[in-house]
């Protein structure tokens, strides 16, 4: 019998991030939930956020965590934190071109969908379609990512794996290999999808102009493997696919929301553009002058919409005692509530109401913990969001990056407006806090 220990003081919160890992283990959660029938909250944005039922060993052709390989999934974090990051300005126009094709597309060429020039948009399928086409150009390259083969099958591949890791959950364990293997097995998109990424590994593998050099995850997680069995091709294959689930489910959830709360407010959206046109795409990730407003505003939708209820969930691996007395024993979780957390009125006043500029630096807002300017990407003891201040997700500054390039795209060139004002935004799914499949904006060209 497993007990799940949640922690609320900031006591505890402290002691929980500051723990070894050697003592409280995220990788043996994971390994933990894939193996029975545990809900398992992935943390953050990327690779860190997918907040779903996994069954990775069935859903990412026989992916497990317990290996020797990688267990402490450093050439991710490597791949993520140490190249990605670096290279995230150079992918600034590419992913804004994405974001501007399909939002014309969607916008303009469906006339059913318009009404004296306006379109209505669901926000959870247009919020879907483009991170995904977004992670493909990121995760694969251009030339591969917006291949319409690949494009069919990526998404496909995501749907499947989310759909029969869920039903896998409710699976006696003895049957879950013959479930697994049959469910991915009807469409087939994760072979499919597989050949073609190893494909593209044997291609630039025997590749020798380094003119050629790709600037993509992909190819990061070729040069982040250190050991022989890390860069076998069916492993960087493995990791390529898990990229992509996990960028397709959490991060345009997130999208949705921000941009239903964004329809709300027309006097924000005029101050977000004046922002943006005064500091220029370039400048918004500055990391004290940028664009502090949009940063106070997604951080504020964070907050608002945390989209799990708990956070920063590990595995006893040896016995911890906290420095109240509280002991738990091996082989229980430990995690925190994180919606309670940020809805307390002791770490946000006014924790009800939802306020753009809560993080805005001002003469009365100085910078602290939990006031003040506040980049959206920082974690921190009262905002879980991305995990620990210790281990926070490695993508999040691309999950950042993906959805400011949308919010800019769309604030530069269009207008919206809730179809529904008084709509109920959020739906519950045991801990998970998700969009409302009826959510929607109408959203029309700025003439």
């Amino acid at each position: 019998m497993n007990y799940h220990v949640y922690v609320s003081s900031e006591a505890h919160i402290r002691e929980l991030n500051n723990a070894s890992l050697y003592d409280l283990s995220f990788n043996a959660a994971m390994q933990e939930a894939s193996d029975t029938s545990f809900v398992a909250w992935y943390e953050s944005g990327l690779i860190h956020s997918t907040k779903q039922k996994f069954h990775h060993e069935y859903t990412i052709m026989g992916w497990r965590y317990d290996d020797d390989t990688d267990p402490n999934s450093s050439v991710a974090v490597r791949t993520l934190k140490g190249m990605l990051r670096p290279q995230l300005p150079t992918l600034m126009e590419a992913l804004q071109g994405v974001a501007r094709q399909i939002l014309q597309t969607e916008v303009t060429t469906d006339p059913k969908k318009i009404d004296s020039g306006w379109s209505v948009c669901k926000l959870p399928e247009l919020s879907k379609l483009l991170c995904k086409r977004m992670n493909n150009v990121t995760i694969v390259g251009q030339e591969l990512g917006l291949n319409e083969d690949f494009i069919k099958l990526a998404a496909r591949y995501v749907e499947d794996a989310a759909l029969v890791g869920e039903l896998l959950g409710t699976c006696p364990k003895f049957l879950k290999p013959l479930f697994g293997r049959l469910g991915m097995r009807i469409s087939n998109a994760d072979a499919m999808l597989s050949r073609l990424i190893q494909r593209e590994i044997t291609q630039r593998l025997a590749a020798t102009n380094p003119a050629t050099k790709h600037k993509d995850c992909l190819q990061f997680l070729l040069e982040a493997a250190k050991t022989p069995k890390q860069r076998d091709p069916f492993r960087i294959t493995q990791q390529t696919m898990g990229f992509l689930f996990a960028g397709a489910h959490q991060m345009p959830m997130f999208l949705s929301f921000a941009l239903y709360e964004l329809s709300l407010r027309p006097k924000l959206v005029e101050a977000l553009k004046q922002e943006i046109a005064d500091l220029g795409i370039t400048n918004i990730d500055s990391a004290r002058d940028g664009a502090q407003l949009l940063d106070s505003f997604l951080r504020e939708v964070a907050r608002t919409h945390p989209l799990s209820a708990i956070s920063i969930v590990r595995r006893t691996m040896n016995p911890v005692t906290l420095s109240d007395g509280l002991h738990v024993p091996v082989g229980n979780w430990m995690g925190i509530p994180q919606d309670g957390i940020l809805r307390d009125e002791s770490f946000y006043p006014n924790a009800d109401c939802f306020q753009a500029d809560r993080f805005v630096e001002s003469q009365n807002n100085p910078p602290s913990d939990h006031k003040g300017v506040r980049r959206f990407t920082f974690p921190g003891l009262s905002f879980p969001f991305w995990g620990s201040t210790k281990q926070a997700c490695p993508g999040r500054f691309y999950v950042s990056m993906v959805v400011k390039m949308v919010l800019i795209t769309i604030l530069s060139e269009y207008e919206i407006e809730p179809v529904d004002e008084d709509v109920q935004s959020t739906w519950t799914f045991g801990p998970h806090m998700l969009p409302s499949s009826s959510l929607s904006i109408r959203i029309k060209t700025r003439v």
